[in-house]
């Protein structure tokens, strides 16, 4: 009976290793799974970085309006975006108005996208200025005058300016990418900078999914990207409003105000004078 009951222990043996190894084989797969669109937003990140944004921008000044309609078609606000080169890399300038909610953006970035700085201002909320600087690997943030915590950048950080810029690279891909950024109303968390991480899913045709999880709610948009590489459309999955890239002269009939941004933005784009940028402040973007 001996040789019957070790025949037996050894089967037994042989199973519970087969066992283990399969689990460990499908927590290897799945953890492999987990980690590839984090791997793919780093490599979007990186091939960008290797051919630097003078490929993708060049030195021409970019300036965009978009209107934004409730699903019913009513007007309800714009957006101003605008970017020009310096000789540092490159600026830009961000001013939104949606239903009274006025958001007012600046940022700068090198040509290498590995070191950067920015000032936001969310009008509507009591919160003061958030300020984001990228250098040496290392993201630094402050809010108001309080004192500046500081991170290292994960591999798959947007830096503060290319957000559009990455809807369009993962636009020309087949699977879904992760990536982190730093949201303004929720920069700081716990004394630390909190890194959200923003997942985005190619749809064919130019659109892009943009999914996020915020603790005020979760951000759910489609891009829509043209042949040209430039973001035409967006529209907000939870409430169906869309933003569409339209003339200002057509902006203007709707929104009267929106035609004083054009001198400071097309001053800025020339780089011949530079007037007090409107809602927002301070003018200094250091930390």
């Amino acid at each position: 009976m001996a040789p019957v009951r070790q025949s037996r222990q050894f089967l037994l043996s042989l199973v519970l290793l087969a066992v283990l190894a399969v689990s460990v084989l499908a927590a290897w797969v799945m953890v492999r799974v987990r980690q590839a669109p984090i791997a793919r937003g780093q490599a979007i990140l990186r091939q960008m970085r290797d051919r630097t944004l003078q490929e993708f921008w060049g030195d021409k000044p970019d300036m965009t309006w978009l209107l934004t309609r409730e699903p019913g078609g009513q007007p309800v606000g714009y957006m101003a975006r605008a970017r020009w080169r310096t000789d540092e890399g490159y600026e830009g300038a961000v001013f939104a108005t949606v239903q009274g909610h006025r958001q007012a953006e600046r940022w700068s970035i090198d040509p290498s996208a590995s070191a950067g700085t920015y000032v936001g201002d969310i009008g509507w909320m009591a919160a003061t200025e958030t300020f984001i600087t990228l250098s040496a690997g290392r993201v630094t943030v402050r809010q108001g005058r309080s004192k500046p915590v500081a991170k290292a950048a994960p591999g798959n950080y947007i830096p503060e300016g290319l957000m559009w810029l990455v809807v369009a690279e993962v636009s020309k891909t087949d699977k879904s990418a992760v990536f982190s950024m730093v949201f303004n109303a929720e920069a700081i968390q716990l004394d630390d900078v909190n890194f959200t991480t923003i997942t985005m899913t190619p749809l064919g045709d130019g659109n892009v999914r943009v999914r996020a999880d915020l603790l005020a709610g979760r951000i759910d948009q489609t891009y829509q990207v043209d042949s040209q590489g430039n973001v035409v459309r967006v529209e907000d999955n939870a409430d169906h409003s869309v933003s569409s890239v339209v003339d200002v002269k057509e902006l203007a009939k709707l929104f009267p105000e929106a035609t004083e941004l054009v001198p400071f933005l097309q001053n800025r784009s020339d780089h011949t004078t530079q007037p007090q940028a409107p809602e927002i402040s301070p003018t200094s973007f250091e930390l």
